[in-house]
């Protein structure tokens, strides 16, 4: 699934919060019982995620790539600039929890299946403006030292093809505090947290990418059993690795469109998620 409009992007953690604020005032007016809050729990959890922002930036896309043809290696190309998004996806995470504190193991997923082209390059002194395919080297990526980039009127959003669409890989290490602000039938929560991430994007010669992550978001817990409860939460992430392409490179082409030296040694992203899990307590 590609990934959705700006607008809808940006509307869905309004939404999620304004659902949980609901939620909150529903579980306060139910008079207060046991809480469900485990002394040690193993809650396994499934939900959806979506970047709000690319996590591969400047990628260098061929102008026949514009046109809907497929990049060819062995044959001179125009450079132009683009950003892959990073679409809806899913996760999947297995957490031990005790007493409000946690620790978790997690993998998520981000479809990667379109390009936005922000700069286009000029060449001096080059046959009309094209490298030669001597430039992209053995890993696939495209050395394009000497290219001036410049803006484009307008972003010109592409569908990427295979080989190149693909997803983005995170897996994590985690661990963080619930702050519960309400215990009773519904435990209604802030959980606020962090880790350390491993990204790779899953095609040929692709790197992995070691970096940190923070977490904060709503949740709350709906007791079903004495011994099984459901968990519903949501959360805003980010993210940030040692840059995913090479550092020459990605210092160039933040330099060439203002993208400020963090770019040159970070790739970023933020994104929200939307959890369902079950908690079984042990004890």
């Amino acid at each position: 699934m590609s990934r959705p409009p700006a607008q809808v992007r940006l509307a869905a953690w309004p939404l999620v919060a304004f659902a949980f604020g609901a939620l909150v005032i529903v579980g306060l007016a139910v008079p207060q019982t046991a809480s469900a809050q485990p002394k040690f729990g193993l809650e396994v959890e499934g939900g959806r995620n979506v970047g709000l922002t690319p996590y591969l930036r400047n990628i260098v896309v061929a102008e026949r790539e514009l046109l809907g043809q497929t990049f060819d290696e062995s044959r001179p190309f125009r450079p132009y600039l683009g950003d892959q998004e990073s679409g809806w996806g899913t996760h999947l995470e297995l957490r031990f929890i005790t007493r409000g504190i946690y620790g978790s193991l997690s993998v998520r997923w981000f479809s990667v299946e379109e390009s936005t082209v922000h700069h286009r390059g000029y060449l001096p002194n080059h046959d009309n403006n094209t490298l030669r395919p001597t430039r992209v080297r053995p890993d696939g990526s495209v050395d394009d030292a000497g290219v001036d980039y410049r803006p484009l009127e307008g972003d010109i959003p592409i569908p990427l093809r295979e080989p190149e669409s693909a997803n983005l890989l995170v897996l994590g290490l985690n661990g963080g505090y619930r702050f519960y602000v309400y215990e009773g039938p519904v435990d209604v929560f802030l959980p606020v947290g962090g880790g350390l991430v491993l990204t790779h994007v899953t095609r040929p010669r692709e790197p992995w990418r070691p970096g940190i992550e923070a977490r904060a978001g709503v949740g709350a817990a709906f007791q079903i059993s004495s011994l099984l409860s459901l968990v519903v939460q949501s959360r805003m992430h980010a993210m940030a690795t040692a840059a995913y392409a090479r550092r020459s490179d990605s210092a160039r082409r933040a330099a060439e469109t203002g993208g400020g030296t963090g770019a040159a040694f970070f790739s970023t992203m933020i994104y929200p998620s939307f959890d369902l899990s079950l908690r079984f307590t042990i004890r």
